[in-house]
């Protein structure tokens, strides 16, 4: 029996039930889903407008287009080389696990001046 640090599901098995494990080795990839963390990319023109705290919606289009609201939780300092842009990561409730790990989103951030994500 194992126990997680926190509320979450199992997102991935690692070792099947009967398997032998080695101390420190991972027999499961644990995923916390309420709150969902966000990750969106955002260009180098916008970044300088984004900052920790600001309030941001999300839209999931796999999800016929559903909002959440969020926070911006951290704001990247460097930019993903294939990209070019910085990631800035959003944090929402997520009742009900709607959102899953690995889902396309668009954010809009309250900035100053509107960014669209």
């Amino acid at each position: 029996r194992l126990r997680a640090p926190f509320a979450g599901v199992i997102g991935r098995r690692l070792a099947d039930p009967g398997d032998m494990a080695a101390a420190g080795m991972p027999v499961a990839a644990l995923l916390q889903l309420d709150p969902a963390r966000i990750t969106v990319g955002v260009p180098e023109g916008e970044i300088g407008k984004v900052r920790a705290g600001m309030r941001a919606r999300v839209r999931i289009p796999a999800l016929e287009g559903r909002e959440f609201e969020g926070t911006v939780e951290l704001v990247g300092y460097a930019a993903d080389p294939a990209s070019r842009t910085f990631p800035v990561r959003i944090r929402a409730a997520n009742p009900g696990y709607v959102l899953r790990a690995g889902m396309v989103a668009e954010a809009e951030i309250e900035t100053d001046r509107q960014a669209r994500l």
